[in-house]
């Protein structure tokens, strides 16, 4: 079993956990072998242990994944249009030189597999030997079959998932698969074309560029963007000299946005009659979605024409980006028909010679009219910095069968609070990445009246407080922290929501303390002030190609008392409230 954590801190650095009482729930027949996979033994009562999986390049439900060959959503005249180098993802195998060939299908018959060397020895060799006969019983080396582990005693002091946690910088830079390919002449894009761009005074501005990494990890700008070819997302640096000028250019979100019309096809050409609002030649850049410096997302039908501004008084770039990614709609004749940009800002104030991060990102993607695209996190074992997929079990009232309905944001995806005041965050803003350790806080402000009223309120309508029941009894807790019942995370990156076998409970572990304001000395005790989120995965399938798996989970409520310690009873002082996700 591998285990390797990643990780990043905001705010708030390492938290200690303490044991609860449990709240169980139950999990019965959990997948084994995920969809997509080859069973190599058959031998098990219950389903197969060992496998391989071959198609990692299909990440995408309901179309074709552009370069991905062994995606079974690809037509034949789809498949012709990638190039000889588009991916497999079959498992990379060592080849072995034999004294003659055999046909693959005899080898199922007689189950004799090829003898495997190393790669050094086998060069050297290569003209002198050769294999006259095979005996090896086994065509692949494999992951031990591992069961789904109880979370109680997994996560327990010394239990197998117990680590100290070490919340150090780190950023993900997984995305979608970049493709590179060559295409036929049959479409309106080909493979690799550049995509023409015009502002809306139809002046040209060459073509659709994203800032790139460099090989010093430094933004290396008006990198053109070609069609088909998706960009994972990466985070590059830039060293500000000057904040006030960079606020206009490098940090200015209206350059990628605000009115761009890309062409639909390669051949798109303007005239002085062209309507860039209605000719179908072009089509206009707009928002997907906008999120603001605390993590909220901001209705794009109310902003600005321009968003970054400079406020020289405050010294302050406002709304610089911070993270943008363009999501680009394709149709069957490769004609181009939405363009949209997920866009990340946030308040920038930093002196000259710091180093700011920002990130971008590019998805192609194909229009589809009988389903709804949803992005795998892996197909099957997860990618690391996925998001995990997460959900709540639902029953169908007719049937009675059991599915997933997939929680937000937008396609089921494990998310914690944002950073900032606690009483404004949005309580679903950051995404859990798979692999990804995470510690989050807010602050929230409170005068010793505030603090009373917190930890005493049995009020239904209190602006601060939930309650959720356990074990019959009532549990009060501040609303920015997750409180989503009985929830489930995708056992694979490729989790099947209609089919609750690849769903797995995160266990959930709650003490249940009655909460106590001791007036003399503005304490309170017994409110929840933490969320713990703890993860056990292991790899499965081919040790040439594994597979990234989750095999327990738990989420664990912290109480950490809260003390009034300034002067004046009625000075507010900051609290601070956390999350944290560990490996």
């Amino acid at each position: 079993m591998l285990f390797t954590s990643f990780a990043f801190m905001l705010l708030f650095g390492l938290t200690l956990s303490f044991a609860a009482e449990e709240a169980s729930s139950t999990d019965n027949n959990l997948v084994m072998m995920p969809p997509g996979c080859e069973c190599v033994d058959n031998e098990w009562e219950n389903g197969c242990k060992t496998f391989t999986c071959n198609c990692n390049c299909d990440l995408i439900y309901g179309t074709c994944d552009l370069g991905c060959c062994c995606d079974p959503e690809c037509s034949a005249d789809e498949v012709d249009w990638f190039s000889d180098e588009c991916s497999s993802g079959n498992e990379q195998e060592l080849k072995a030189r034999t004294c003659s060939d055999t046909d693959p299908a005899l080898e199922k018959v007689n189950n004799w597999r090829p003898v495997r060397m190393d790669e050094v020895v086998e060069e050297c060799l290569e003209d002198l030997l050769c294999i006259s006969k095979n005996n090896n019983p086994t065509k692949y080396n494999l992951y031990d079959h591992v069961e789904y582990l109880d979370p109680v005693s997994t996560f327990s002091m010394n239990g197998i998932g117990d680590k100290l946690r070490d919340y150090s910088s780190h950023y993900s830079t997984i995305g979608i698969t970049e493709n590179s390919f060559t295409a036929g002449s049959n479409s309106l894009y080909e493979i690799g074309d550049v995509l023409p761009v015009v502002d809306e005074d139809k002046f040209y501005r060459g073509s659709l560029r994203l800032p790139a990494v460099d090989d010093g990890g430094f933004c290396q700008d008006l990198d053109v963007i070609h069609f088909g070819r998706s960009r994972k997302k990466r985070r590059c640096s830039r060293v500000v000299s000057d904040l006030s000028s960079s606020c206009t250019t490098s940090f200015n979100v209206d350059q990628y946005v605000t009115n761009l019309f890309v062409g639909s096809s390669r051949l798109s050409s303007l005239s002085g009659e062209t309507n860039l609002e209605t000719d179908p030649s072009f089509v206009r850049v707009s928002y997907g979605s906008l999120e603001d410096g605390d993590g909220n997302i901001v209705d794009v039908a109310t902003i600005a024409p321009s968003i970054t501004v400079w406020d020289e008084e405050a010294t302050v770039c406002k709304n610089a980006l911070k993270a943008l990614t363009y999501n680009i709609l394709y149709n069957d004749s490769g004609g181009i028909e939405q363009v949209t940009a997920d866009v990340q800002v946030s308040d920038l104030q930093v002196n000259v010679g710091t180093a700011v991060h920002q990130q971008f990102a590019v998805k192609f993607m194909k229009v589809t009219s009988n389903q709804t695209l949803r992005v795998k996190s892996g197909n099957p074992g997860y990618i690391f910095g996925a998001p995990v997929l997460s959900g709540v079990s639902i029953v169908d009232s007719s049937g009675g069968k059991e599915s997933v309905q997939m929680t937000t944001p937008s396609s089921g995806r494990l998310s914690t609070m944002n950073a900032g005041n606690c009483e404004l965050i949005s309580t679903t803003g950051l995404v859990v990445g798979f692999g990804e350790d995470v510690s989050v806080g807010c602050l929230q402000p409170l005068n010793k009246s505030d603090m009373a009223d917190l930890c005493t309120s049995v009020s239904p309508n209190h602006p601060l407080l939930t309650s959720i029941s356990v074990n019959n009894n009532t549990v009060y807790l501040p609303i920015w922290l997750d409180t989503t019942p009985n929830l489930l995370v995708g056992i694979f990156g490729n989790a099947d929501p209609h089919d609750r076998t690849h769903w797995l409970s995160i266990h959930e572990s709650i003490a249940v303390k009655s909460r106590h304001y001791f007036a003399d000395d503005g304490r309170c005790e017994g409110l929840p002030t933490g969320v713990h989120y703890k993860f056990l995965w292991t790899y499965v399938g081919g040790s040439s190609n594994p597979q990234a798996k989750i095999l327990s989970a738990q989420k664990e409520f912290e109480h950490m008392p809260l003390i009034h310690q300034l002067r004046e009873p009625n000075q507010k002082q900051n609290h601070a409230f956390t999350t944290t996700v560990s490996w």
